[in-house]
């Protein structure tokens, strides 16, 4: 790794110039899915492998750097927060890890740069460590806003809104069409919209007191996904935020996206409670989680709520 190869901020300029970085130096995007195997990876890839923003399965019994807060062994080093140990369980996005790591030791000019999905969090850590991105702090607010708190933040609304595309180059045009104040691609504004139309709704939500609570746990049910993390900030007394909605690929499952609240108990991590002794398809980490990749549930949502409160009051 080679600091001078790095790319300023100022740097940013020219529709091409940052897609032309990527083409030259692509972050390769694999199969999205709940874990990864460290086996697979080191078949599929020869070099160094840089993992940013995903669980590579068992990593957290390899060597950990505290300084640079990444796991490694000799050919694989994560750049992620969603290792199951304590030191992520706080607000911390890969992002942050990534900027920390770029300021300190550079850019990955060498090896290969891997992500499973495309939300916020993933463009921005791997884009930072490929050096195509700057270690600029207003990135690592967005990953925070998009992955902790849901407060407004243009680049988390974007990015978010863009990550079922799964198009890494999609994603970076238009972050920097939105970083040089220029109009959107179409079809990324009409996503872009979808995702402001949401914040709308979620605001709504809550002056109309459109939700159910129990114990803490708050939800609400909406017709089409709906991010629990917007609800964050705007229901500061929830313990564990969830919201409901028909899963895309059967309808008549339902899709249940969890957040851990403002006012959770301390100690309270989502990974730790036997969620899947009643929904076997989720998964997640500490402070948020869904049974989307899983393939929903059966479970109406009073059901679902009643069972998450009884293992919630065993803890």
């Amino acid at each position: 790794m080679k600091e001078e190869n790095f790319l300023n901020h100022d740097d940013i300029h020219g529709e091409e110039n940052l897609i032309e970085k990527l083409r030259e130096n692509p972050v390769e995007l694999i199969k999205e899915g709940q874990d990864i195997d460290p086996e697979k990876l080191k078949e599929d890839y020869q070099g160094e492998i840089v993992v940013c923003d995903a669980y590579v399965d068992g990593i957290e019994k390899t060597n950990f750097d505290p300084e640079n807060c990444t796991f490694s062994d000799e050919k694989i080093l994560t750049i992620d927060h969603h290792s199951p140990v304590e030191q992520f369980e706080k607000d911390i996005s890969s992002t942050n890890i990534a900027i920390e790591f770029v300021k300190k030791n550079g850019p990955t000019t060498e090896g290969t740069i891997v992500i499973n999905h495309t939300d916020c969090d993933s463009i921005l850590s791997s884009l930072i460590m490929k050096g195509i991105l700057p270690p600029d702090e207003k990135f690592g607010e967005a990953a925070i806003s998009a992955d902790h708190t849901g407060v407004e933040n243009e680049i988390a609304d974007l990015l978010q809104s863009l990550q079922y595309e799964r198009d890494i180059e999609f994603s970076l045009k238009n972050l920097q069409l939105l970083l040089e104040k220029k109009q959107l691609e179409p079809e990324a504004q009409k996503l872009f919209q979808k995702r402001i139309d949401e914040r709308e709704k979620v605001k709504e939500t809550v002056a109309n007191k459109d939700f159910k609570e129990i114990d803490g746990i708050i939800y609400t049910e909406f017709d089409e996904k709906i991010d629990p993390t917007l609800l964050i900030y705007q229901l500061p007394e929830a313990k564990i935020i969830l919201s409901f909605s028909p899963l895309l690929k059967d309808p008549d499952l339902l899709e249940a996206r969890m957040r851990r609240g403002m006012s959770a108990p301390d100690g309270l991590s989502l990974n730790k409670l036997d969620i899947t002794d009643f929904d076997s398809n989720w998964g997640g980490r500490w402070n948020a989680g869904s049974n989307r990749r899983g393939g929903g549930t059966k479970l109406s949502s009073e059901e679902y709520i009643k069972k998450l409160n009884d293992i919630l009051l065993r803890f």
